[in-house]
């Protein structure tokens, strides 16, 4: 994630819950990635309960861009504008779907609005944002998720951050932990705001571990050991290039917007510098999360090598296992997240108390390692959190308050 400050800021399961399911819809089949266009071609998904008009849309969901099928379907070749306009619908679509299966209540959009709104490229930015009223009068982002395009200056190839699945889950998290936990946009605390970062890319990793294709490559690439680097933990990897290439430095670590093989361990936020770097931990919530994103990766690691055991070092059966109990991790965390304010501890003791609520403990043991292991848990003192209203140069958001829009950026 890149902040403002630099002036650029399939599944094939393809189930859909009741819920989420319109009654005068229908099947369609759209372009999907979960990845980036760097790391595969785009692929297909089909959902269902979609109503084709100007523009598709499900219950939850709408295009807010004309949009029209070909035959019936959603797929377009690659270099058409409208393999984007697809493809961002589409993700935030199946991750809707996909999460409210998980956590079998229904969706409600803190906006009121019946539907989440897709805004396929909101204009020229390196950026993405989620946005719960609009931010400015006439802005047309309220309730929706909004994604943008940019040139990169090095390849001169212009990078739609709407072509990213993993950028569209990330902000599709934010709108749906919002649903959910709408008073966690109110508060200025360090740990809040992170989290809510940090489930963006939770929310990106689940959905690459439902993806064939990504299964596949990460067997392939590691043998099936999510500690050796590979397209899960690395969120964004397009954008990521593009953002080192426009500030003519290793900005995000890698060519990634964030990685989630790191080695951070907890530091009190309100002693760390703001904004951080690549390899130190900054306050800002995007610089913040990071340590969150790593506890959660370590933790859906930790059973997939349980996972590799019970499948007799099967990598591919092993993943497919990891990928659905690593969503209903993260579902299970929702439903167990506190209401208000909360320090990263707080958050983890949450975490296990789910755990052992919803799965009968199952891994409460492995996440409370991890996390003692990261620092948040264990003897380090945890401060009381500290609100911190954002300063007007730019944080997370584009809001007066800090209150409705969340971005996906990387803060140098």
């Amino acid at each position: 994630m890149i902040n403002t400050s630099l002036s650029t800021r399939l599944s094939q399961a393809n189930r859909t819950s009741s819920a989420s399911r319109k009654a005068d819809g229908g099947d369609a089949t759209f372009n999907y990635n979960s990845q980036d266009t760097t790391v595969f071609p785009n692929g297909t998904v089909t959902l269902h309960g979609v109503t084709q008009g100007a523009a598709p849309s499900t219950d939850k969901v709408k295009a807010n861009d004309p949009l029209k099928p070909e035959n019936g379907q959603y797929v377009y070749q690659e270099g058409d504008k409208r393999e984007v306009q697809a493809q961002a619908f589409a993700t935030v679509a199946h991750t809707v779907d996909v999460f409210g299966q998980a956590i079998g209540q229904p969706i409600n959009w803190a906006s009121h609005k019946q539907q989440l709104g897709v805004n396929y490229d909101h204009g020229e930015d390196f950026n993405a944002y989620y946005a719960r009223e609009d931010t400015q009068p006439g802005a047309g982002d309220g309730g929706s998720v909004n994604f943008f395009h940019g040139k990169d200056p090095k390849t001169n190839q212009v990078i739609m951050s709407g072509d990213s699945g993993e950028v569209v889950s990330h902000e599709t998290g934010h709108a749906i932990l919002d649903s959910f936990r709408p008073a966690y946009f109110s508060s200025f605390t360090p740990d809040v705001a992170a989290f809510h970062e940090a489930f963006g890319d939770m929310m990106g990793i689940c959905m690459s571990l439902q993806d064939p294709r990504v299964i596949d490559n990460v067997a392939k690439a590691t043998g099936g050991d999510l500690k050796q680097q590979n397209i899960v933990a690395a969120t964004g990897e397009q954008l990521g290039a593009a953002i080192n290439d426009v500030t003519g430095q290793n900005t995000t670590g890698g060519d990634w917007v964030r990685n989630a093989i790191n080695d951070f361990k907890w530091a009190d936020p309100n002693g760390l510098d703001q904004n951080g770097d690549a390899t130190h931990l900054g306050s800002e919530a995007h610089s913040f999360s990071r340590l969150w994103t790593g506890a959660f990766y370590d933790v859906v690691a930790g059973i997939q090598a349980d996972n590799m055991k019970q499948n007799g070092g099967d990598a591919k059966a092993a993943l497919q296992a990891t990928g659905k109990e690593a969503v209903q991790l993260l579902a299970n965390m929702v439903k167990g997240a506190p209401q208000g304010d909360f320090t990263y501890r707080d958050m983890a003791n949450a975490w296990i108390a789910a755990d052992k609520q919803f799965d009968g403990g199952k891994r409460a043991d492995l996440i409370t390692q991890v996390m003692t292991d990261r620092g948040i848990l264990g003897s380090n003192p945890t401060p009381t959190p500290q609100p911190q209203p954002p300063d007007d140069g730019g944080g997370d958001d584009g809001s007066d308050d800090g209150s409705m829009m969340h971005t996906f950026t990387f803060t140098d």
